[in-house]
């Protein structure tokens, strides 16, 4: 009875993952999480809102510094 429910689960047919693919599942929980958080607080999350990348940051700060 456990086994079958740990399987239908799929804790025993659980494959190896690379480190990347944990790193992009991490991610994409943590934006998850982020944009709950901002939904629980009353703040509606736009698509913009959600983590940039570090190369787009800079982009965009180097681009006002310039102006």
């Amino acid at each position: 009875m456990f086994i079958i429910s740990l399987w239908s689960f799929g804790v025993l047919a659980m494959n190896k993952q690379s480190f990347e693919e944990k790193q992009a599942f991490a991610a994409k929980i943590r934006a998850r999480n982020y944009a709950a958080s901002l939904r629980l607080e009353g703040l509606k999350p736009a698509a913009s809102e959600l983590p940039m990348t570090k190369e787009s940051i800079i982009s965009k700060y180097k681009s006002q510094v310039s102006q």
